[in-house]
């Protein structure tokens, strides 16, 4: 029988909080609108030209997670409209 506990992939040198905070950091596009913009300018800067936007996170609810699709395309995606 298959153990139901998710599997630990990471370094165990590395505490999980320090590890998602890294993720959060470095592969993730998180925060205020105006962060990410500002973390959607750096990437266009970079050279990259689309994106992949996973608005449901945990246990978001359904109500949660439209609000924050409504939020990203009121606040965030006029500032890439030509």
């Amino acid at each position: 029988m298959r153990d139901a506990r998710p599997m630990r992939v990471t370094n165990p040198a590395v505490s999980e909080d320090e590890g998602v905070r890294w993720s959060l950091e470095t592969g993730a596009l998180c925060g205020t609108a105006a962060r990410v913009t500002e973390q959607l300018r750096e990437l266009a800067a970079a050279g990259v030209g689309h994106v992949l936007c996973q608005m449901s996170f945990g246990y978001l609810s359904h109500a949660q997670i439209a609000t924050s699709m409504r939020r990203f395309g009121d606040s965030v995606m006029p500032a890439f409209r030509r």
